[in-house]
């Protein structure tokens, strides 16, 4: 006789989210409203590549609380996990100056169509204001954002084997790009890797094949795509965590630090986010 919809996050990223359940199965919530007319009276907008971008909420967002108290039940995470171990979060960064060049001189090398210069020029200075990244061809800021997980992931690999060397138990990785990916199995093999992926067909399989212990072969590297394995699954057999290349959305790095800290972990976890200094 009831239908719940239940998500531990059902609006990582803005209010506008909400409108679909609210339409269904709470219609006087949008006042009868269609979705851009019901954003735009709550959210600040502005034009966005693909569709408008949430950019600040406007003051009558008490409306929308007040709707909320009446139709939502909201349990805080510390409130339903109180015994759940510490989640620590680090930048980890990683100094190799070969390893900056070769991404310039791959940005060099960019056909002239795709090269943007004032993305090269910003390269190595540390004093970038953060709004001259929103006036950069964003195939360009693609391309480097790739190049910079590849060369994180070749010294990665080297400061990665000599952690599980020397005491690491099992390690958590998540990447955006593939290639990225590619280079961290290829690297940590011997170890035994498990991936998920948009292309892995049986993710279950993967995820038990590191969460178990009892597994015909060791285990101890897990790798994954922020989006396919950011949600949903449990991997609490590590306890330390390497977001090799994060998303630009805080909400889906967030997602894809809880696959370690969560029911069944019993050990604080870390969770280091690697940054070529220099770099993107």
């Amino acid at each position: 006789r009831h239908f719940w919809p239940m998500s531990g996050m059902p609006a990582p990223n803005h209010p506008g989210e909400l409108y679909p359940a609210l339409a269904a199965l709470y219609p006087q919530a949008v006042e009868g409203k269609d979705y851009l007319t019901w954003l735009r009276h709550y959210c600040h907008t502005a034009p966005g590549t693909y569709k408008e971008r949430v950019v600040g909420l406007r003051p009558e967002i008490w409306q929308l609380r007040q709707h909320l108290e009446q139709f939502m039940v909201r349990r805080r995470r510390e409130e339903v996990l109180p015994d759940l171990p510490d989640l620590t979060t680090s930048v980890w960064h990683i100094e190799d100056d070969k390893a900056l060049a070769a991404v310039r001189k791959a940005m060099k090398a960019m056909p002239e169509g795709e090269r943007d210069e004032q993305l090269l020029a910003l390269l190595g200075d540390d004093t970038v204001d953060e709004y001259l990244l929103e006036t950069i061809d964003e195939t360009a800021m693609s391309t480097l954002r790739r190049l910079c997980g590849e060369a994180k992931a070749h010294l990665l690999v080297d400061l990665l084997a000599e952690e599980l060397d020397h005491g690491q138990d099992k390690v958590v990785l998540m990447c955006w790009h593939r290639s990225t990916m590619d280079i961290l199995q290829a690297g940590l093999e011997r170890f035994g890797v498990a991936r998920i992926d948009g292309h892995t067909k049986n993710r279950q399989a993967e995820v038990d094949r590191f969460q178990d212990t009892q597994y015909p072969t060791s285990c101890r590297v897990f790798i994954g795509q922020i989006l396919a394995a950011g949600t949903g699954h449990t991997l609490t057999a590590a306890h330390n965590m390497v977001i090799v290349e994060p998303s630009w959305v805080p909400g889906e790095n967030f997602q894809a630090m809880l696959r370690i800290n969560r029911i069944g972990q019993l050990y604080p976890c870390l969770v280091r986010f690697a940054c070529l200094a220099g770099s993107l």
